[in-house]
């Protein structure tokens, strides 16, 4: 497991876990846990290995989770998880099916249109010194500023 809290630049505050070993959940997936909502980036089958991609986003919110009625009852448990509407396409490659491609995909389109592509190497540099950050701030006890930033890129285009 590995935990850190990140503060961002514009303000926001979150606590960032990566879990390998956590039981009676819908992991091993991705999950992002907000204030309205919890989203699941599924995979089709997680336990074929890592990132094989595939499947719906699912989320759930403060009347589709399974503690919402307490004490619980029979069936509380069951409530299905909802498919989150997905609004990017790219050509024959669906980001709703499988998005491992999504960068070069978008490489090409950024080609296409003389944009720079979102996947850049400055924001590749920030996550790669984030990563390095977290690693030191556990072993010294202590906080580390984060130096690099890169512009953000604009959201993936939605389908008509």
């Amino acid at each position: 497991s590995l935990s850190a809290v990140l503060k961002f630049r514009s303000g926001a505050v979150i606590s960032y876990n990566m879990i390998w070993d956590a039981w009676d959940s819908v992991m091993p997936r991705l999950e992002l846990y907000g204030t309205k909502a919890t989203l699941v980036m599924a995979d089709e089958d997680p336990n074929q290995g890592p990132n094989i991609f595939g499947g719906d986003t699912l989320v759930k919110n403060a009347e589709t989770y399974r503690w919402k009625n307490m004490p619980r009852h029979e069936g509380d448990e069951d409530i299905p998880w909802e498919i989150a509407e997905v609004k990017h396409d790219f050509a024959a490659t669906s980001f709703v099916t499988n998005d491992r491609g999504i960068g070069l995909i978008d490489i090409v389109h950024a080609i296409e249109e003389g944009r720079p592509c979102r996947a850049s190497g400055a924001m590749a540099l920030h996550m790669l010194e984030v990563s390095e950050a977290i690693l030191i701030s556990a072993k010294e006890n202590r906080y580390v500023q984060v130096n690099t930033t890169f512009e953000r890129p604009e959201a993936m285009p939605q389908r008509d």
